[in-house]
């Protein structure tokens, strides 16, 4: 094999990393090439890998020349020592924390059903108490009747219990047919859904790739925030994945447009089937229906009620054995039988300070966790919105008014959504340059000269494509036949 193209790339890296410090993180492949006196190919491998692990970008020259640059400065955002600490130290927090949001989840149920059944159970055992006292008044022969009632009322309730924690299960209306078993409802209405956009990242590449190949295998930075709705230095940091992922070729054409071609992606034998763009979903609890909603606060407001009544009189209204409630309760489950040895703060603690602290953290964290989805779900509407706009700025870039661009719909409409639109053309314009023009009636329209020259530019540069060359050719050869 030519040597060439076979060599230590880390090596051919190190050098490289070498001339940029000196270069002040920038140069050409031409200064590259007269520093080291490696091969174009290798540095233009090299080059790669180092725009996505340096987090690199490109500048173009009037003459047309690519002028690669750090702006971070020479250091590895990815295979260094302190992206390796930070990514080990990632998977340790990542694995204790879904080993303790397991055991925490598991702990959430198991808290509210006990208590519940346990104070249902004590309920009918006080009730089934009193009734018995009653009787035993009035005949004494049958003072024990009102036990075996009352146990097989308790053996009815848990039975109930349990066949709903065990077997119960929510259709939602809003998914195909999709089932959860109560105790998975009880999580969701804590902690939340499992996030609707973790495979995010995957629709969005496939959506760019598709992008690719309608548009003759090429790309730009400006179409990855097209796209995905990614600001320009987010989209930067795509592009550079895709150099590497996808064995991109920076570019610029005649007349000084950066570019980057996808030869690779253009060898196909079907069209992708993935979306033009990628909207992002808002985070929702639809899949719990409101009877499993109401059934789960009704447990939780019982353990509370319960809790507080018996925090109050064990540690703040205690009086005496006879006319203390907790005593007076004691006293009732003796006559049938049941003996309670245990002190009142013992019972305090356990029936009341216990269930009365999970009870509030239990509607704490919901609370807690709807206000974090609002900010998130605000952030997803800026990202949609965002796409928006750059799809409006492409399409009449030399006569963009921002009074006609607006949300579509609630999943485009942040909050303050005029005030992020200014922001977002005026930031946009920081990258792109930006001029203004006030109309006769007083509004003012933004102008995006260079962005227009470049789509002007792109389109000409497209049309003398010809994707032929991409072309599968006959088969020559099967390894099956």
């Amino acid at each position: 094999m030519n040597k060439n193209y076979d060599f230590d790339i880390k090596d051919v890296i190190k050098q490289l990393v070498k001339v940029f410090k000196t270069k002040r993180d920038e140069a050409t492949v031409g200064d590259l090439i007269a520093e080291t006196g490696l091969p174009k190919f290798q540095i233009g491998q090299a080059i790669k890998v180092m725009m996505d692990e340096y987090f690199g970008g490109m500048k173009v020259t009037e003459t047309g020349e690519i002028i690669y640059y750090f702006p971070e400065g020479m250091v590895n955002r990815v295979n260094g020592f302190s992206a390796r600490l930070k990514r080990a130290v990632t998977t340790v927090k990542n694995a204790a924390k879904i080993t303790l949001s397991f055991l925490f989840k598991a702990w959430i149920v198991i808290m509210l059903a006990g208590y519940f059944i346990a104070f249902v159970i004590l309920t009918i055992l006080l009730i089934t108490a009193a009734i018995a006292g009653m009787s035993a008044s009035k005949n004494k022969g049958k003072s024990w009747s009102g036990r075996h009632s009352g146990g097989s009322l308790v053996r009815g309730v848990i039975e109930i219990v349990i066949q709903l924690l065990l077997y119960s299960s929510l259709s939602s209306t809003n998914r195909s047919q999709e089932k959860y078993p109560f105790y998975k409802a009880v999580f969701y209405y804590v902690f939340g859904e499992q996030n609707q956009n973790n495979q995010n990242e995957e629709c969005e590449k496939k959506a760019l790739i598709k992008y690719i190949q309608k548009h003759k295998g090429t790309l730009t930075i400006d179409e990855i925030s097209l796209v995905t709705g990614k600001d320009y230095d987010h989209a930067k940091k795509i592009m550079n994945k895709f150099l590497v992922e996808y064995e991109g070729e920076p570019e610029v054409t005649d007349d000084g447009t950066l570019y980057v071609s996808f030869p690779v992606l253009m060898q196909t034998t079907e069209d992708s089937d993935a979306p033009d763009s990628v909207s992002i979903k808002l985070i929702s609890n639809d899949a719990i229906s409101p009877k499993i909603k109401l059934a789960i606060v009704i447990m939780n407001w019982v353990n509370l009620v319960f809790g507080m009544f018996i925090t109050i009189f064990s540690f703040i209204i205690t009086g005496t054995q006879e006319t203390n409630p907790i005593g007076m309760a004691i006293g009732l489950l003796s006559e049938i039988g049941i003996h309670v040895d245990l002190s009142r703060n013992f019972i305090g603690i356990v029936l009341g300070l216990i269930p009365l602290t999970y009870s509030i953290l239990f509607f704490a964290i919901r609370w807690v966790r709807l206000n974090n989805e609002k900010i998130e779900n605000n952030e997803i509407k800026q990202k949609n919105f965002f796409r928006r706009i750059i799809a409006s700025i492409f399409i009449s870039p030399d006569k963009v008014d921002p009074e006609q661009i607006k949300p579509s719909d609630h999943r485009e409409e942040p909050d303050d959504w005029p005030v992020f639109l200014k922001n977002s053309m005026d930031q946009y314009g920081e990258v792109k340059g930006i001029d203004f023009e006030a109309t006769d009636d007083g509004k003012l329209i933004y102008i995006y000269r260079e962005l227009k020259r470049e789509l002007e530019d792109l389109t000409k540069f497209r049309k003398g494509i010809d994707v032929s060359q991409y072309a599968i050719g006959d088969t020559v050869y099967d390894s099956g036949s």
